[in-house]
Formats: structure tokens, sequence, C-alpha cells
């Protein structure tokens, strides 16, 4: 296997087939040797880039203590196969399997893979499957039994989380924003104002002309405890909230993720709460994004294995 490095993307090459690897989330790079490489992500995140006889393996140096996600562009001819923590993918006459350590991952489009780094130190591996190192690592794999005690885990009997949104106009959480056919109405004019508000929101409120931009607040309610180490004011290194701006008339951008912090917990009723904030703009082009005015929408990303129980039967009248 070889590689080769231009600018963020990787280029490798496998007997008579060859693929590439588009480090969408690099900023910079800079080749250490022959074989290894350095990629400078956002949020001080390092990528190392290495070949190691036939395994390509990128290493991931996470500095920040909360969910860092990247994104990948992978070319490839047909998907093989997937599972929690591998992908398997042919190009041309070969088939590949990528590894992943660490980390999750899902399909942001259909050849963009975002990476969601939960730890500091995450690796993401790729074998050629006729390789003699695949053979080595994987000929013999042990059957690991997931526990049903993490919350993150659902089972038969598990609930499944749900997560209910609310916006407003204070971190306080007094002036929530009006909904409209269920979706919250975003604006830069103030929802409501009361005695203790500002001459500025009294007269962007009376006049129906708010300013170019606008902070709003998020209430996250859970109705389970899905992190019950955090305290208040703690940054969850498992859920972030995801902002789908408008694009144009019916459609909408990829998801801007954005932290969350925990607010409470109610262990009698199960029930936690978290919150967040996003900053936005009046129709026009700001920071090198497109706003378009009408209505936003959000979700929260929240990394779940779905465990299924397999009843076996032994027979041993054979």
């Amino acid at each position: 296997m070889d590689i080769v490095l231009n600018n963020n993307k990787i280029f490798i090459n496998e007997n008579e087939s060859s693929f590439s690897l588009d480090i969408l989330s690099s900023s910079s790079s800079q080749k250490m040797s022959n074989n290894t490489f350095l990629l400078n992500l956002k949020k001080n995140t390092e990528c190392f880039v290495n070949l190691n006889d036939d395994i390509l393996e990128l290493s991931f140096d996470k500095k920040v203590p909360y969910l860092q996600f990247v994104s990948i562009k992978i070319n490839y001819d047909i998907i093989l196969s997937e599972s929690q923590n591998s992908l398997e993918f042919g190009v041309e006459d070969e088939n590949f399997i990528v590894v992943f350590e660490n980390m999750s991952f899902s399909f942001e489009s259909q050849d963009v893979l975002l990476l969601v780094l939960n730890n500091p130190e995450s690796k993401l591996k790729i074998y050629n499957l006729n390789s003699a190192s695949f053979q080595n690592d994987f000929v013999q794999k042990s059957f690991v039994e997931l526990t049903i005690n993490d919350p993150f885990i659902i089972d038969e009997t598990s609930k499944m989380p749900e997560f209910s949104i609310g916006t407003y106009d204070d971190s306080a959480f007094e002036f929530p924003r009006p909904v409209r056919q269920g979706n919250p109405v975003i604006s830069t004019v103030p929802s409501l104002i009361g005695n203790n508000s500002l001459d500025d929101d009294i007269e962007y409120y009376e006049s129906g002309n708010g300013p170019n931009s606008k902070t709003i607040y998020f209430k996250i309610i859970c109705n389970s405890i899905m992190e019950s180490s955090l305290v208040a004011g703690d940054i969850s290194s498992n859920l972030q909230l995801k902002v789908y701006l408008p694009n144009g008339l019916d459609t909408v951008k990829a998801p801007i993720y954005e932290d969350m912090v925990f607010v409470s917990k109610d262990i009698t009723n199960n029930i936690s709460i978290y919150s967040s904030s996003f900053t936005f703009y009046k129709q026009g082009r700001y920071n090198n994004i497109d706003y378009v005015d009408g209505f936003m929408y959000f979700d929260v990303h929240c990394p779940l294995t779905v465990q299924q129980s397999i009843p076996l039967q032994f027979d041993f009248s054979l």
C-alpha cells in the first residue's frame, strides 16, 4: 500500500486499485516523513496519518473535553457491509475495511463520513481484506456482550430517549420565542418586552425591525438521565444540539453542531435538563454563511447502540 498527501487529501494505491480520503475538517497539513503526515483540524485537534506496512492509520488527538466532529470524504465503488465500529467497501478489484477505535461514525452524505470523537485519543485504521495484517489482527475474535446498564445502549426493555427543545430570547428562559405550526419563529426582533427590557429591545419590538444578529437560547429537556455524573455547568461529552439553517424556500443546510451544557436533573421523575445557544443573523451573508428568512429546525445528536437479544438453541444429539 502506498500513500500520497496533496493538501488535505490522502491518495491510497493498493496493487492496481486506488482511492482517496479528503479530510474536510482539516485546515493545514505537513509531511513528517515518507509515510507519516500531520493534519491540523479545527478546535486544536491533530490527526497523524501513518502507513505502517499495509495498515493506513489515522490517529486523532483531541484537546477539547467535549465531542469533536470530523468530516471525511471517501471515494469508493460499493459499500459491502457496515457495523457499529467497521465499514467495508470495494474499489475496483480490491476490498477494504475501515476499523474505528474510540469513536463512532455516521454517513453525513453518500460519500462523506462524520466521525464523532468521544475520547481524547481515537484511531481509524484501513486494511486490505486480503492483507496479512488484517488476518493477524482479526483472524481470532472474542464474543463481547454489551452491558445494558449503559443509558446509551437500548434493548427491548429500554426507553428510547426523547428531547423537547424550547427556544428563548434570554439565558434565564423567561421570554420564550413564539411558535407557529409547531416550529419556533426565529427572528432578531424580541418576542416580548417587560419592565426590565433594554431601551434598544423596546425599540426593536415596537418597530418590528431587529438588529443584524441575535443570540437565541435553548432549554433542552430529556425524558431520562443520560449522564448521571455531570454537574451544573458541565459540557456534555455525548450530546450536541444540531441547528439546521434554511437553504431556500423548502430545504435546509447541513446541520451546525453546538455544545449542550448540563443544567440539572430530577431523579424522582427521571428527567435531565440542558441548555445551549446559537447566534442567528438577518437575511444576508455573514461570516461566509448565507442566512435566509424562515423557520429554523433543531434536533439533538445522541449516539445510541441498539442491542437485540439473539435466542440460541444447542442440539447435543449430533
